[in-house]
């Protein structure tokens, strides 16, 4: 089963395990979601520090920690 979602997004997580509690026990989580967009320290931004963390680091410990 396939589902859409964005993993740095709490509510997109959230939807997952409802359609997960149908397929009974979850034995394997793989945490293959990432980016990464090499640019020159003077040209991050903001927006482009968080876009990294919130997908690449965030989304990991919010999938795999327990509801």
């Amino acid at each position: 089963m396939a589902v859409q979602g964005d993993v740095s997004k709490q509510a997109d997580i959230t939807r997952s395990r409802r359609n997960q509690k149908s397929l009974r026990k979850l034995n394997i989580l793989v945490n293959n979601a990432g980016i990464y967009d090499l640019q020159p320290l003077e040209a991050i931004t903001e927006e482009h520090f968080h876009k990294h963390f919130n997908l690449n680091v965030l989304g990991l410990l919010l999938v795999t920690k327990k509801p």
